[in-house]
């Protein structure tokens, strides 16, 4: 009697530190959907090219007060930000439940995206950015050449639209975070030096789970033979 009601007492405590842990969890994640928009922000910038922000460029105004090199030093520096950002690349919602037995895990997952994400800001203040502060400005900022006929002018359009969709797109995106050749180099070697352990630790987990099954269904059928040799 005292192990049962015990035990009850266990189920009730563990249920409250998993209240109280939801709880906490939920602020954090409203917290990383905060920081995804940012983290996106940071992708979009360092897809966006180079070469459109050349001083030769005579078609593109800036606002005033902000020149091209200081748009392509915001550039450069999200480009060498991109590696940081593959470790946000997980379904927090996903990630984060409320399990005790996950809370050393989530610490530490939380600890490193706090660090990660500081070694990141540190990066862009090193950078211009913080006096790229662009106002909004109503005024045109691309002056075309009023000889371009009006199949030029759409041909144009449809590629920049065209580009504008490659770069929103999360797949093209994740594609350029591994563009240097090194890291892309360094992830292949290692998969397929460990490719054979992983393989066989899958197939090893795949036979203890159907072990565990055939035990499963041992138990059910011994639990209802003893009852009914009990009846």
């Amino acid at each position: 009697m005292r192990s049962k009601v015990t035990q009850v007492t266990a189920d009730s405590r563990r249920a409250e530190l998993e209240e109280e842990l939801a709880a906490l969890l939920k602020s954090t994640l409203e917290g990383l959907e905060e920081l995804d928009r940012f983290l996106d922000a940071v992708e979009n910038l360092a897809v966006t090219s180079l070469h459109l922000f050349m001083e030769e460029n005579q078609v593109l105004h800036l606002p005033e007060g902000i020149s091209t090199v200081t748009v392509q030093l915001v550039i450069i520096a999200a480009q060498m930000i991109c590696p940081h950002l593959i470790e946000f690349k997980r379904d927090a919602d996903a990630f984060f439940c409320p399990k005790l037995q996950n809370v050393e895990v989530l610490a530490y997952q939380l600890d490193k995206y706090i660090r990660t994400t500081e070694n990141i800001c540190e990066k862009l203040e090193k950078s211009s950015f913080c006096e790229f502060c662009p106002k909004m400005n109503d005024d045109t900022l691309i002056d075309l050449d009023v000889d371009l006929s009006e199949d030029d002018t759409q041909r144009m359009l449809h590629h920049i639209n065209q580009l504008e969709e490659l770069r929103m797109n999360q797949s093209f995106r994740m594609v350029f975070l591994f563009q240097e050749e090194e890291p892309c180099s360094d992830f292949i070697n290692k998969f397929k030096e460990r490719q054979p352990r992983i393989e066989q630790s899958l197939k090893d987990l795949e036979e203890h789970a159907v072990q565990l099954d055939r035990m499963n269904k041992g138990a059910k059928i011994s639990s209802v033979a003893g009852s009914s040799v009990g009846a």
